[in-house]
């Protein structure tokens, strides 16, 4: 593989990691702050229901389709002289 092939599946899988990352911190924070209005017993039982994992799993890839399509991680001439 060439390096700079690698290079752009490291960007990739970091951004991935990272929006993943942040939308665990938006729903802990979104569970915090509505607690009472979720009724739901326990944090555990409503980070497994259905929506939040769909948003969890669909919500960075659709980041990540606007990122392919918006060309960030094509060859950049200001970056790659």
């Amino acid at each position: 593989m060439k390096e700079l092939t690698r290079q752009r599946l490291i960007y990739m899988a970091s951004d991935y990691l990272m929006l993943n990352v942040g939308m665990l911190v938006f729903y802990v924070v979104r569970y915090k702050i509505d607690e009472h209005a979720m009724m739901v017993p326990a944090f555990s039982a409503w980070f497994k229901s259905t929506p939040v994992i769909l948003g969890q799993i669909l919500f960075p890839l659709g980041i990540m389709v606007l990122f392919l399509l918006s060309g960030c991680y094509n060859r950049s001439p200001l970056f790659y002289r």
